[in-house]
């Protein structure tokens, strides 16, 4: 889950990925527990599309979980 990168975040571009690392944000799990009024403080983002990017962070970061689970379960 470390090699996550904030642009495999749907809806996180180059260009918001390069602000998210301007606030101190600058991983995947990072994003999840950033307050969203301080996402939301990003030119052009607002709490919603806040909210929305931490979700989706949050899903990427299940999924890549359940994804390492699966490969680690042993075969029967």
């Amino acid at each position: 889950m470390d090699d996550l990168k904030l642009t495999d975040v749907r809806g996180i571009g180059p260009k918001t990925a390069d602000g998210l690392r301007t606030l101190g944000i600058d991983s995947v799990k990072a994003l999840t527990i950033a307050p969203a009024e301080f996402i939301a403080t990003l030119p052009g983002f607002h709490t919603n599309r806040a909210e929305q990017a931490k979700d989706a962070a949050r899903e990427l970061i299940g999924d890549a979980a359940s994804a390492a689970a699966a490969s680690n379960k042993p075969k029967t």
